[in-house]
């Protein structure tokens, strides 16, 4: 996964901001979890430009 984000964000005139914390959320209600068996996340990457 990280590859791609790499490259995505380079084609784009962006690199990963290393001076700032990656961050995840799990966003599935536990009820939600209960009926698809698993649960979902959100990640948040920091960036600037180039």
């Amino acid at each position: 996964m990280d590859t791609e984000i790499d490259k995505f964000l380079s084609e784009n005139g962006f690199e990963r901001d290393t001076s700032r914390s990656e961050l995840g959320n799990i966003i599935t209600s536990p009820h939600a979890k209960k009926i698809m068996g698993y649960e979902q996340m959100d990640y948040d990457i920091p960036v600037k430009a180039k």
